[in-house]
């Protein structure tokens, strides 16, 4: 029996979706996880590599800050993630281990660090006071948008299940690491986001800082030291770091997993995958053939495989 479940969403959507909408559903969660999870790569090393060239803003006063620069450091980050996924991959549940206990206790670190130094504003103001300093139509649709970036913290659970098949007891073992993540970094970060509130300063100074990342200006009028924001950053920086190589392992099993199931997309098959919807839209019956593998004729219901548009297996042999 062969029952694959690091393929991740579309397994699920196979599983469940309506018998005459299976194939083509699970097909296209496929390719949008595995293309998410190829922007989701670049969207993390994007940041780290921006904290870096921030931090050297910071510390460099005759650096000149160039775009391009930020797009080498990005390539840097990457490549160093796939290197480390290609050379090290043995060594991956160890140094994610190491960084689990950097991430905690460099959380606690900073927060110490802003309560204990940091001149605090009231909770009057806290609480009650919005800025909308984007110039957005009102503070609603300011507050909307802002939360756009601290939100990318609370999506990418979905990582351990990619990782499903090199897991011990992965049945009980990885929705309880997928809840107890969610929930532990939920109150750390709320944590986070309440400390900052309470030390940030002058809104407006803030927004205004060369590094273009507020927080590294909080750090440095926090510490008043630049080994001391440089210190607090470079947590940051660490904890960004290995969210790549996270990434990158996750994402290299989703096109793994993809791959295994001969999903590839061209350009005829693509012109006829529209061709099926549009037609099914048009008479309310779609049209894409259905079969199943012999897999899953064999096996339990719940544990067939993914059934996609280029998805061949061998015939059932007698």
């Amino acid at each position: 029996m062969e029952t694959y479940f690091s393929v991740g969403q579309y397994h699920w959507v196979s599983e469940f979706a309506p018998r005459n909408c299976q194939k083509f559903l699970s097909y296209l969660v496929g390719w949008l996880c595995f293309t998410g999870w190829q922007c989701a790569i670049t969207s993390i090393t994007f940041l780290a590599g921006g904290v870096i060239q921030g931090l050297i803003v910071l510390n460099v006063e005759s650096y000149v800050y160039e775009r391009w620069h930020g797009t080498l450091l990005i390539i840097a980050i990457t490549a160093f993630a796939i290197l480390f996924n290609t050379l090290l991959a043995k060594k991956l549940p160890l140094v994610e281990g190491l960084l689990l206990v950097l991430h905690v206790l460099g959380a606690f670190a900073i927060i110490i660090t802003l309560w204990v130094l940091a001149p605090t504003a009231s909770a009057h103001e806290v609480w009650t006071v919005f800025t909308n300093a984007g110039g957005w139509n009102s503070a609603g649709t300011s507050t909307m948008i802002g939360l756009l970036s601290p939100i990318i913290s609370m999506i990418g659970f979905d990582c351990a299940v990619h990782m499903s098949e090199e897991v011990k007891d992965a049945g009980s073992t990885l929705p309880k690491a997928m809840l107890w993540s969610v929930a532990f970094n939920a109150c750390l970060g709320f944590l986070m986001a309440v400390t900052l509130c309470f030390t940030l300063g002058n809104v407006t100074d803030i927004l205004a800082s060369p590094t273009r990342y507020p927080f590294i200006a909080v750090f440095y009028n926090v510490t008043g030291s630049y080994a001391g924001a440089s210190v607090l950053t470079l947590i940051i920086i660490l904890t960004l770091t290995s969210a790549a190589i996270a990434e990158v392992a996750t994402a290299s099993r989703q096109l793994w997993s993809f791959a295994r199931d001969k999903v590839s997309l061209r350009y005829r098959q693509l012109l006829f995958e529209l061709y099926v919807i549009s037609d099914g839209l048009h008479t309310g019956h779609p049209r894409l053939p259905l079969h199943r593998s012999h897999h899953a004729r064999r096996q339990h219901p719940t544990q067939r495989r993914p059934c996609l548009p280029n998805c061949h297996h061998p015939p059932l042999s007698h």
